[in-house]
């Protein structure tokens, strides 16, 4: 017992002081050594840190950090409450669901001038009432103990109590897993985060998962949205075919949208540049090489110009412009594995 404390206290003097114990194990740390295990108070500054998970799934999460859960522990914890947490997420959406319906049926609330002309007062049937909520996920790498984590959540309809209105509500981490043994010190790299290909692909399969799911489980799906690390992913065509299958559309994670335009708007004002100078180049070549360009294709000069032509009118046959067909999140974000988003050349 007293070698188990001295081993817990030369930790906490090798780590330093409490408070860097969060970077050091939410990020490039490798957690306490076989047999140790972090004190109550280390624990809890890492559930705090973790706070914005959810209480349940912090506590779980700050005791694998510490030493006191297992990975296959942690895997049972988070289970057992998915079950739970899906059960809340159906009854939440069919009670939101009701609600729309019943103020579609009832139609637009009459004016202070009067009740209006629309179809309700017109005595014409009410418009079909709209869909139920759509329940989305979210899904972002988060580093842990060196390695790359996928933390996938769902957001959904919820009547709020006090006011009666549907309004948005969040399930945080319902389901949390490893995709790889190390990269955490690469997840934050602007300007969105890079894991390596096998992360991806691993994390792919696992998006799937929860999709197929969530579909068989009869919930109505709207988008899936990739967050940090995970863009990549867009520029995967089988993953946005087989999510398309069960009803989502892939999406970047609101956080960021803006970034990802501007790289976009970035990499469409580069090839219009390039295209600029390759057209300027070939107006500035001999007369004759510009003339067998403009006669014969076959020509090495021609064969150049067609490569140019090809290099826009590729982009442009897609509908919107060259720049525009080039210069989207297949382009920007590097593919997930290479070769995985093929066809889409520059």
């Amino acid at each position: 017992m007293l070698q188990r404390r001295v081993a817990r206290y030369n930790l906490g003097r090798a780590i330093g002081a409490r408070p860097a114990i969060v970077p050091r194990l939410l990020g490039l740390g490798h957690g306490p050594e076989p047999g140790t295990r972090l004190c109550c108070t280390d624990v809890r500054l890492i559930r705090e840190a973790l706070a914005p998970l959810g209480a349940e799934a912090s506590e779980d999460l700050a005791m694998f950090a510490g030493g006191w859960l297992t990975e296959a522990q942690l895997a049972e914890r988070f289970l057992a409450r998915e079950a739970a947490t899906l059960a809340a997420i159906h009854a939440a959406q069919a009670t939101a669901a009701a609600l729309l319906e019943a103020e579609a049926a009832r139609g637009p609330a009459p004016g202070p001038a009067g009740p209006s002309s629309g179809p309700a007062s017109s005595g014409l049937p009410s418009p079909p009432a709209p869909p139920g909520p759509r329940v989305e996920l979210d899904a972002s790498l988060v580093p842990l103990l060196g390695g790359v984590w996928l933390c996938q959540s769902l957001r959904y309809g919820a009547v709020e109590a006090g006011s009666g209105r549907v309004r948005e509500a969040k399930a945080f981490a319902v389901r949390f897993a490893k995709v790889a043994d190390t990269g955490a010190d690469t997840l934050e790299q602007p300007p969105w985060g890079k894991a390596s290909p096998d992360a991806l692909r691993l994390s792919a399969g696992l998006l799937l998962a929860l999709a197929a799911d969530l579909h068989r489980s009869g919930l109505r799906l709207g988008e899936l949205r990739l967050g940090q690390a995970l863009l990549p992913l867009l520029a995967d065509p089988p993953l946005a075919a087989s999510v398309r299958a069960y009803g989502l559309s892939l999406q970047p994670s609101r956080a960021f949208e803006q970034p990802l335009a501007a790289a976009i708007a970035a990499a469409a004002a580069q090839k219009r540049a390039e295209r600029a100078q390759r057209a300027q180049r070939q107006g500035q070549g001999p007369q004759g090489q510009g003339q067998q360009g403009q006669g014969a294709g076959g020509a090495p000069a021609g064969g150049e110009a067609g490569a140019g032509a090809g290099a826009g009118g590729g982009g442009s046959s897609g509908g919107g412009g060259g720049e525009g067909r080039g210069a989207d999140p297949m382009q920007v974000c590097e593919p997930a594995a290479g070769g995985s988003a093929g066809g889409t050349g520059p």
